[in-house]
């Protein structure tokens, strides 16, 4: 992602929602954790063939009131889909490093780095139960994408989904009774949004259109699930009850939105945009930014004061 921190302010407007200029991340979260290609090392990683893969991505950290963020990876491998524990004290992530997508933990300070995983096949995608005792994760070790668990060392990995299907994305319902996710398992291999008890029992499907529907996310009260839909021709934030029902765009905006998360008091939802079409990555593609929201879709804000990409988790709201 692009090296740039937005600090003066910006007003956009949009047809179809209400709009304010940009919140500062200081309002929002006590610190925030992300992964980003390095562009400060300009170390392009290649596959056996010579294909261009993209710059080393590290995980960093980004504190209130401060305007530079921390480095806590520094190798030449992708570390990814960062997320701190419930305590703030730890960082579960994805990482390459050893030849294969491993899940390591490590201190929220980038200390004691541990492959918690050391399989040969690939594991991705970890995020933390609500109680920190367990781990749950993407492993495609029987041949597809499926639902682990795992305790918060590593030992008993047991696969939850058993299905012939791929499955992605998961988060934890915030009594850690059940979990959501996404997964390609209905007749039109599109994606849809599903829950199931966290003994891998009583599967339900939420959502059930033609196009994809992904990146869902519990809010911290239990009520409500927003995700990222296709269903109008681009991506847009959706939300609904936990139950599937009364599904809303929120963000009705002609860009892309994308990989929506919850402040910690329920009160706002992050999530990214391509909203500014003058401004593109290095591989051409279009760059994203994170912005803000009310949880009805209102006074949708640029953060200011954070570099471009995704939030992937914030922690500790004061």
């Amino acid at each position: 992602m692009m090296l740039a921190f937005l600090s003066a302010l910006v007003t956009l407007v949009f047809s179809s929602c209400s709009f304010t200029s940009s919140i500062s991340h200081n309002d929002l979260f006590e610190k925030a954790v992300y992964a980003r290609w390095d562009e400060e090392q300009e170390v392009l990683r290649s596959d056996e063939t010579g294909k261009v893969l993209g710059y080393e991505q590290e995980i960093f950290v980004i504190r209130m009131n401060e305007s530079q963020p921390i480095k806590l990876t520094n190798n030449s491998a992708e570390d990814s889909f960062p997320a701190f524990s419930p305590d703030g004290s730890q960082i579960v992530f994805a990482s390459d490093r050893d030849g294969n997508y491993e899940i390591y933990v490590m201190d929220s300070d980038g200390k004691n780095q541990t492959n918690l995983t050391n399989h040969p096949s690939g594991d991705t995608n970890p995020v933390w139960s609500p109680d920190g005792s367990k781990i749950i994760y993407i492993s495609d070790r029987d041949g597809n994408d499926e639902i682990y668990i795992m305790d918060s060392d590593g030992k008993n990995q047991t696969n939850l989904s058993n299905s012939s299907a791929n499955e992605y994305q998961v988060d934890w319902s915030p009594d850690g009774s059940k979990l959501t996710f996404y997964s390609d398992r209905d007749e039109e291999r599109n994606t849809d949004i599903y829950v199931m008890d966290i003994s891998g029992n009583n599967l339900r499907r939420l959502t059930n259109t033609q196009a994809d529907e992904f990146d869902p996310s519990w809010s911290p009260d239990g009520t409500k699930i927003i995700f990222t839909s296709e269903r109008d021709g681009n991506k847009e934030i959706y939300i609904m009850n936990e139950d599937g029902s009364d599904q809303k765009n929120l963000t009705n905006n002609v860009a892309d939105d994308f990989r929506p998360i919850w402040t910690l008091d329920g009160e706002k939802i992050i999530f990214s945009s391509q909203r500014d079409a003058s401004v593109f990555d290095n591989f051409g593609d279009k760059q994203f930014r994170s912005f803000v929201m009310n949880i009805d879709g209102k006074n949708q804000a640029m953060i200011s004061g954070y570099p471009d990409g995704w939030i992937s988790d914030v922690c500790c709201q004061g």
